[in-house]
């Protein structure tokens, strides 16, 4: 309960200027208090308090909102919750389960249609009460069960191991989460945000499980962060993909380290058996082969089943997610998390940086004055920006901000002429330039030769065949799709919006 809070109280006391670690520990004590008083009132509210709760976890992340963190709340029926201090509007529209979501609507056009392929779905429960819509539950994903060791050098490393049929589903599934991600525009899908765990059919996939940031405009996969064509998000060395491909554990070293008490003093040394680091999104097989590039045929596969679904019922999903979004609480990000950190770390230690600072606005200051990462939301897809304060009573204005055109922008329609820069920036994440490749699988082909700068790719869906041709050296793609009985025929030769060349 008290284990996130007293971190970071220990490393402000040892780590900070003597005259501001007091007034700095005892507001963080407070905030948690205050915090956990309120979790409390809401889980007697909402489950019947200790009769029915039997455990709970504050788990590791950003301080928002008053130091409100994410609780994973254990039920005595076997129940499991994460407790989400903001509202889960933006899951529960996306990937509700018995409810009128995307996710569903999309599982029930392929299970018509005999696609194997389907979107996860999550358990969504709102609060209750006056201010219910501000904060809610999401059902616990598991990866637990599936989390097996992974030796990488010094590092004690737990992710998930899937073999066989069930790693072919997996990422063909997780194919057509790239695939609607990208058409509903959602962010932040970094490996954090993903937990591989059983759907309600039994079947492993990725579950987003914080997908609160959506409805950005995006022009190529990438920006989902579920891949790193280019590593043009955040920090290179700091990116941590959603469906990664490798193991990086940097950054990590820092939970490998603690201050031990030799001869009345305190040292920072190595911790000798660190608790192994848990990646509940890395995904590896039977042969120690990381991410899809062993199944790039099955992914390739999924990607293309959820471009065509959309692209041939998005007034359909349109509708329903303008119908569903309309009044949603969303979160709208200024600048990235990173910045703000490094403008908090100096108010939880000391002294303040100098110079190369941005300019921050009051709203950014007061929160973070309060020592709490900013936190911003948008009312559906309406333009004036808010934050609480305090949470959850009041939600103010949050005046002039940077300019964030994107986040406003929403979802385009998904076309076929869009699918070769998806499908070069899948390819780009596992492959390195003209590398040769050749893979196939149900009605799907992938051909490019070694050196060449020419990819082929030709797959079948339900009433077509879509033909790509990638020439990186030309940045051009051109796309054919042609209905299996010939009644219709289009041809889209489009030059792309990010040149097509490879990593």
């Amino acid at each position: 309960m008290h284990g996130v809070c007293l971190r970071t109280v220990y490393g402000v006391s040892v780590l900070g200027h003597k005259a501001r670690s007091g007034p700095v520990a005892r507001l963080l004590v407070r905030k948690h208090l205050r915090a956990l008083s309120l979790l409390l009132r809401r889980l007697k509210a909402d489950f019947g308090g200790p009769a029915r709760v039997l455990d709970l976890e504050v788990l590791s992340g950003d301080p928002h909102r008053g130091g409100q963190h994410t609780v994973r709340v254990v039920l005595r029926d076997g129940q499991a919750f994460v407790y989400k201090a903001r509202s889960v509007e933006a899951e529960g529209l996306l990937f509700g389960r018995d409810g009128d979501s995307l996710a569903e609507l999309a599982n029930q056009f392929l299970a018509r249609e005999g696609r194997p392929e389907r979107l996860p779905l999550l358990d969504i429960r709102r609060g209750s009460g006056r201010f219910g819509r501000h904060y809610g539950y999401i059902g616990w994903v598991d990866a637990a069960p599936h989390l097996r060791p992974m030796r990488r050098g010094p590092f004690q490393v737990r992710a998930i191991r899937v073999t066989g049929f069930a790693a072919r589903r997996l990422w063909r599934d997780a194919g057509l989460l790239a695939a609607f991600a990208h058409w509903a525009g959602i962010a932040d899908l970094h490996q954090d945000n993903l937990v591989v765990g059983r759907g309600h059919d039994g079947a492993l996939r990725y579950h987003p499980v914080d997908a609160e940031f959506f409805g950005v405009g995006f022009d190529d996969l990438e920006s989902t962060l579920l891949v790193r064509a280019s590593i043009r998000q955040g920090a290179p060395s700091h990116l941590h993909a959603g469906f990664e491909c490798e193991c990086q554990p940097c950054g990590r070293e820092a939970d490998q380290w603690g201050f031990h008490l030799v001869r009345g003093s305190w040292r920072l040394q190595r911790i000798q058996r660190g608790v192994p680091e848990v990646y509940a999104a890395l995904v590896f097989d039977g042969q120690n082969r990381i991410g899809y590039r062993p199944y790039l045929a099955d992914f390739l596969s999924g990607l293309l089943s959820g471009c065509d679904l959309i692209s041939r019922h998005q007034d359909v999903f349109r509708a329903l997610l303008r119908r569903g979004s309309g009044n949603c609480l969303l979160r709208h990000m200024v600048r990235a998390t990173r910045v703000y950190w490094d403008e908090l770390r100096p108010r939880l230690a000391g002294p303040a940086l100098r110079g190369g600072r941005p300019r921050l606005r009051p709203s950014e200051l007061r929160q973070l004055e309060y020592l709490d990462i900013p936190y911003f939301v948008r009312r559906g897809r309406g333009r004036a920006v808010y934050y609480y304060d305090p949470y959850p009573y009041r939600l103010r204005r949050a005046g002039p901000l940077p300019a964030t055109a994107r986040a406003t922008a929403g979802p385009k329609p998904l076309q076929p002429e869009h699918f070769p820069v998806l499908l070069q920036d899948a390819l780009d994440h596992v492959l390195p330039a003209r590398a040769p490749v050749r893979a196939e699988a149900d009605g799907l082909s992938l051909r490019r030769r070694r050196g060449s700068h020419k990819t082929h790719f030709e797959g079948k869906v339900r009433n077509g065949v879509w033909s790509v041709h990638l020439d990186s050296r030309r940045g051009v793609a051109g796309v054919t799709v042609n209905s299996l009985d010939e009644a219709e025929r289009r041809e889209n030769p489009v030059r792309s919006v990010k040149p097509l060349g490879g990593c």
